[in-house]
């Protein structure tokens, strides 16, 4: 065999990939509320601050919202967002929002949001609009941060 070439030249940087998350939380009978949602683990909290929230380690933009339910029909509304903060404490409502009617079986958010290295990210869910709810309806959440 002969001498080793030159090495080439360095090629581009990629895009550091696409991160995806996905929670998924079944819901039951129950008032009119707002319930805070962790990402990924599915744990809930009707108490705003607590720390439910999901912390992105590098800095990306999230968007691709989509919401999809298991296909019951006849529940109340819920407008489902993205709260986004540099504490869990400190999560606020952005602009990525989509709100699921029965019998809609999915709603998804075109809009996106920064989210800075080490931010926390939670989903929302408010059905305070829609009332109590006496059909159970389980739904997952997905996002991509890149």
């Amino acid at each position: 065999s002969g001498p080793t070439g030159p090495t080439g030249p360095t090629g581009p940087t990629g895009s550091g990939g696409i991160e995806v998350y996905h929670t998924a939380v079944r819901r039951g009978n129950h008032t009119a509320q707002i319930l805070y949602i962790a990402p990924v683990v599915g744990a809930t909290t009707t108490t705003e601050g607590d720390a439910l929230a999901l912390r992105i380690p590098t800095a990306c933009t999230l968007g691709n919202f989509n919401v999809t339910t298991d296909g019951a029909s006849g529940y109340s509304s819920r407008v489902m967002t993205v709260a986004v903060g540099s504490t869990p404490a400190a999560v606020t409502n952005s602009s990525v929002t989509c709100t699921l009617t029965s019998p809609s079986a999915s709603c998804s958010s075109a809009n996106t949001v920064s989210v800075g290295a080490n931010n926390y990210v939670q989903l929302r869910e408010d059905t305070t609009s829609g009332g109590a709810n006496s059909v159970a309806v389980r739904w997952y959440a997905t996002f991509t941060c890149q």
